[in-house]
């Protein structure tokens, strides 16, 4: 009781009892600084998530246009304009939809929510916004009657001929509604946790000043001895050791202070002088040598149409699924022995005979190969379209492998006809094929069957491509060398 009277009931002057308080001292820089985060990683999770509404919203349109164009361009080829005007009817009873319509390649309306606008001229009046995102569609923005909408539209299309267009009006009234009832849920739904956050951290300011007050009473104490000049003073800190060895070091600090400077002038000296040109120095001495040529076979996974798939499927769909399949690429090409050298969008890049090398690298190679078609047919089972996609071309050569960059990054990589030539016979597979070079057939020919396709002439490559798609792959070692 008495040390909790010194420390907050006992000032010795009037001068300390003007100044500010520790524990506001402590408290407000603590809480402003828990706030400061709060707010500004706040500020950006509500952007992004705000962001992230309106692009959902924007997505159900363009769902919901798509829908409308597969539906009407079977209707424009049976010429049934009756249940054109019914479907777009129908399409006008969402909730974020104004109007729905379609019109032919002249611009005269086929079908219209409204139907006193049937058989009129359609015109654009609203500017046009750029969505790369959905380069087959077009959007424009302007107000009818008084308010703000979207207008979205896609050419209706058989095998290239265009038939019309389809439109939707989208409110954006709407969207702006939705958008604020999901941030008023969510700023309700953190009332609560940032009361706790507030309260913990108030909390934590408490302990902090009690704790400090304590460490600087007996520091201080320790101080005012060393002071007074005496060498051998004793501070009673029963059961913390840590705070004794505090005070020790406050009785040696007189004595060694400028022993440890000295230190700290010669070790800087030290490491500026030798250490740190050395390391400064290697990269540039040595960085040639990093870099070998080396004989390796190349295998070349990618997604037969993942353009057209990821075109006409959600970011967050195709990203799961693209997980998916990368997880499953680049498990196997690790458990051969290879390493995973470049992930490009959908292609997976996996070289075997660099990291470690190996004489049955080529072996090695195909045996991933064949286990990776294995294991994404075992996962083909569930919504993930691109499992069935797969397609892999190998390839053997040498190839340059070495740290490549700059000074700001540096990475381990290869380069070599041999990638490139992965990537050409990766075009000639189809879905769940393996097609390799003549150079793998040739090593692997009594453990497999391949069949031989038309050699292929190449721009830029000398002479013609000889490639296999392989068919069956027999190999008794390959639970034994995995």
């Amino acid at each position: 009781m008495k040390l909790l009277k010194d420390l907050f009931l006992k000032p010795n002057d009037a001068e300390k009892s003007r100044r500010t308080p520790l524990f506001i001292r402590i408290s407000f820089p603590l809480v402003a600084f828990v706030l400061l985060l709060t707010l500004l990683f706040g500020s950006i999770y509500f952007k992004d998530y705000q962001e992230s509404l309106y692009s959902a919203e924007f997505e159900k349109g363009w769902l919901s246009l798509t829908h409308l164009n597969t539906a009407a361009r079977s209707l424009l080829l049976k010429d049934d304009l009756l249940q054109l005007n019914y479907l777009v009817a129908d399409f006008a009873k969402e909730e974020m939809v104004v109007f729905a319509s379609v019109i032919d390649h002249q611009k005269n309306v086929l079908a219209h929510s409204d139907n006193k606008k049937v058989g009129s001229k359609y015109v654009s009046v609203g500017k046009k916004i750029v969505d790369n995102r959905h380069p087959d569609f077009s959007l424009y923005r302007y107000e009818l009657d008084g308010d703000p909408l979207y207008e979205l539209s896609q050419s209706i299309q058989f095998q290239d001929k265009v038939l019309g267009t389809a439109i939707l009006g989208i409110s954006q009234q709407y969207i702006d509604a939705y958008v604020e009832q999901h941030k008023r849920s969510l700023l309700n739904s953190l009332y609560l946790p940032l009361l706790a956050l507030l309260l913990s951290v108030l909390g934590l300011a408490v302990a902090l000043t009690l704790w400090a007050k304590f460490i600087l009473f007996k520091v201080r104490t320790a101080l005012h001895e060393l002071c007074r000049g005496s060498g051998d003073f004793q501070v009673d800190i029963s059961g913390n050791n840590e705070l004794n060895d505090l005070v020790s070091e406050v009785k040696q600090l007189s004595s060694n202070l400028q022993q440890k400077e000295r230190m700290q002038t010669e070790i800087a000296n030290y490491l500026k002088s030798t250490t740190l040109e050395r390391i400064l120095d290697y990269p540039r001495k040595n960085g040639s040598s990093n870099a070998s040529r080396r004989q390796v076979t190349v295998l070349y996974a990618g997604v037969a149409g993942f353009g057209e798939y990821a075109s006409h499927t959600k970011a967050e769909v195709v990203v799961e699924a693209l997980n998916e399949y990368i997880g499953i690429a680049t498990k196997t090409i690790l458990a051969h022995g290879g390493y995973v050298d470049k992930l490009l969008g959908d292609a997976v890049v996996g070289i075997f005979g660099v990291s470690v090398f190996r004489e049955d690298h080529t072996r090695r190679a195909v045996r991933a190969a064949w286990e990776m078609q294995s294991v994404l047919r075992e996962h083909d089972k569930g919504d993930n379209q691109i499992l069935a996609k797969v397609r892999i071309g190998m390839s053997s050569g040498v190839v340059l492998s070495g740290n490549i960059g700059s000074v700001s990054r540096v990475e381990y990589s290869s380069i070599g006809e041999s990638i490139k030539e992965a990537f050409w016979l990766n075009g000639l597979a189809e879905e769940r094929e393996i097609v390799i070079s003549k150079g793998i057939y040739q090593i692997i020919k009594d453990i497999a069957y391949a069949e031989p396709l038309t050699p292929q002439k190449l721009i830029g490559h000398e002479g013609v491509l000889e490639s296999y798609r392989l068919q069956r792959f027999e190999d008794p070692l390959m639970e034994a060398l995995r």
